[in-house]
């Protein structure tokens, strides 16, 4: 049994909400919330409610999705799409030749300190 449903019966079995608190941890505030709801709700309020949020004022404007979703679709269908991974996925990475040092004159490796006699 939820947490929840016992503190509702209880309370409706006539047990102070202050001691119910102490019971089972749990602030005098929120067993008053929670039997607000029960009596607007009844036997709905036994299920746990979401936590996600009604608004995100930080979301990306649906207009901005659009457009860039719109841009992906032009760009992909000129043969300008960029792939899953970003700018230059892995795979394209490990196919590039390698870069010439321009410093570097000789094939030979550098000597070590072990190399040299002293």
């Amino acid at each position: 049994m939820s947490k929840r449903r016992l503190v509702i019966t209880a309370v409706l079995a006539g047990q102070p909400q202050l001691e119910l608190a102490r019971t089972y941890s749990v602030s005098q505030g929120w067993i008053s919330k929670l039997m607000a709801r029960y009596r607007d709700e009844g036997e709905a309020d036994f299920e746990p409610r979401s936590r996600v949020p009604e608004t995100n004022p930080t979301a990306t404007p649906r207009e901005t999705v659009e457009l860039v979703l719109r841009l992906r679709k032009q760009l992909k269908e000129a043969g300008h799409d960029a792939g899953q991974g970003g700018a230059r996925s892995a795979g394209s990475w490990s196919t590039r030749p390698a870069l010439e040092s321009s410093t570097t004159s000789s094939t030979k490796p550098p000597s070590s300190a072990c190399d040299q006699e002293s």
